[in-house]
Parts: structure tokens; sequence; C-alpha cells
């Protein structure tokens, strides 16, 4: 069945789950209960009306991710972790994260103050945003993330708190180093990078290199220091955030 799935960006956030053509049967049916995960299946009618089934992981009891992109004001560089992880075979490059305890009282900030301490040392972090929750693959889990964005001082490392099977090891790194690391330093081989640190710094460094082509475009006009009396903070701008990017 063809047809045009284009909408309006003003209608996105009236469209709901109940009214979409894909309807759930009943409740979901359990197909193995694990410590960590839980796997469910659920039938469902599809828009040709044909009775199917998805299977997906559920995280039980609220236990979702909570991951912290800790930063220094100084020098603008964020907080990363890299382990072994079994899953993969590989090392895994991530922000510093945990699952919230909600029968413990660990909600969101709770989780990103523990996990940051237990993993790399740091505490007192400022917060300074929290994001609403993130669908991290929402085809194969109900699991959503939540990211904590805070600052640190990054000389007020103290001991960590790894658990026993555990081998993490904290490091710094501005957003424009840690993409070229990514894109031209790692073998995929061997290390892998989460797809949140990844996004959120391709993201940062995209954004950065625009704000720096728009100052230069400024700076190329030849009226430009003659009318704007901000010139000097624009320049000031420019070698802080430009200059040998």
């Amino acid at each position: 069945m063809t047809r045009k799935n284009v909408i309006s960006s003003s209608e996105v956030p009236h469209l709901r789950f109940d009214d979409s053509a894909i309807k759930p049967i009943g409740e979901p049916k359990s197909l193995s209960e694990r410590r960590f995960l839980s796997f469910r299946t659920q039938p469902f009618i599809n828009r040709d009306g044909k009775e199917l089934s998805w299977d997906y992981a559920v995280r039980p009891g609220g236990q979702d991710p909570v991951a912290v992109v800790a930063r220094t004001k100084e020098t603008n560089k964020h907080l990363f972790i890299i382990q072994p992880r079994l899953t993969i075979r590989k090392m895994a490059i991530s922000f510093p994260s945990g699952l919230m305890e909600p029968e413990k009282g660990l909600g969101v900030m709770e989780t990103a103050v523990k996990e940051l301490k237990e993993e790399t040392g740091y505490e007192d972090p400022v917060i300074e945003w929290m994001s609403p929750p993130l669908p991290k693959s929402p085809g194969m889990t109900t699991e959503s993330n939540n990211l904590v964005g805070a600052t640190l001082d990054e000389g007020a490392m103290r001991e960590t708190e790894e658990e026993s099977d555990e081998d993490i090891h904290a490091f710094w790194m501005t957003p424009n180093d840690f993409v070229n690391m990514v894109e031209n330093e790692l073998d995929p081989n061997e290390t892998q990078v989460s797809d949140g640190p990844y996004s959120y710094m391709k993201g940062y460094t995209v954004g950065q290199k625009d704000l720096c082509d728009a100052i230069e475009i400024m700076f190329s006009d030849p009226d430009y220091y003659e009318h704007d009396h901000q010139a000097a903070s624009w320049g000031e701008l420019w070698d802080a955030l430009c200059r040998g990017e």
C-alpha cells in the first residue's frame, strides 16, 4: 500500500497513539522474566487488518537509564567514560550513566548524582538542565533515556565507587576533539561510541561551525566595522569559538 505520509510539523503535537491505524489486541504477554530485562509480545492488527505480534524488551520496575552530560565552564571539555561491554565484546564510550531505582527513591536527579560519583569520582555537580524521557530504540524496547546537563570542576575528582563487575575509565575532551577522535582515530573493531555522545557532540560542532561561518560573513562586509558598534564583541566571540576550531 502506498500513500503520502509527510505531514505539517504543526500536526505533530496532536497525533495520538490511540488514533493510529495500528491497533493493539489486549495486554502484552510475558515471554521471559530476568532481573534487569523482561521480554514481552504484543498482539496487534496492522493497517491491512492482519493480526500479528511484536516482541520487545522491558526494563522492569521503571529502571530507565540516566546519562550525565557534564562539562567544565573554563575549557568546555566534556566528561566521558570508556568500559568493556560484553554485549558487543568491545570497548564502549558513553556519558556516565546508570539505572534509576524508584523503589529506593532514586529518580532522575538522584541517579545522576549517584552514577557520576560511582563511575567517575566527581561530586557536587551543578545541574543545569534535564531532558524529558527519550526512547532509545522504541521498535525494540520500552527503555527511555534521561539526560542531565551539569557543570563540574575538572580538578575535583575523588575516589570512585565502582561495582566489582565494572572496569570504567573517565576522560575529558572538547567537542571538536571528541568528534575527530571518533571519526578518524578509533578502530570500530575495538572501540565503539554510543549514539548519544556522538550525536550530541556532532550537533554541537556543526552548530559552532555554522555560527563561525556567519560571523566570518559579517566580517567580510566592508561597512561592518563602520556601522556595528558591537564589532569588538563579535570579534572576541570569534576568537573564543572559532580560532583553531
